[in-house]
């Protein structure tokens, strides 16, 4: 689930700076908004809409990507709350919807997705 989110991550990053190309600075890395590991909110700043399941899902990837797939614990202790699924839905239920949402955005970046 983490190399999950990290794509979604970085496919909605490509479109951010497409839409906004401002974001990049000759010399420096991107400034991006929340910091750059919020999934909700790259999705929200680049325009991208997603459905309310969709949202919970990257919420979920966003977890993953900044500390449950990377580290025994969080740094913090309010990040050690479980993030639950109220749709009754499973982990490869989220696979598939994040899979759908790297599909369209690839199709906003133009280019064919080549790996399953």
């Amino acid at each position: 689930m983490m190399l999950t989110g990290f794509a979604l991550e970085n496919a909605v990053k490509g479109v951010l700076l497409k839409r906004r190309p401002e974001l990049a600075k000759k010399g420096r890395s991107p400034r991006w908004p929340g910091g750059g590991h919020d999934l909700p909110r790259l999705f929200e700043e680049a325009g991208v809409l997603i459905s309310e399941g969709e949202r919970d899902v990257v919420q979920r990837l966003a977890e993953f990507v900044t500390w449950r797939g990377r580290y025994p614990m969080p740094q913090r202790m309010e990040e050690m709350t479980l993030v639950h699924r109220p749709d009754g839905s499973t982990p490869m239920s989220d696979y598939r919807i994040a899979g759908e949402l790297f599909t369209r955005l690839c199709g906003l970046l133009n280019i064919r997705e080549t790996a399953k």
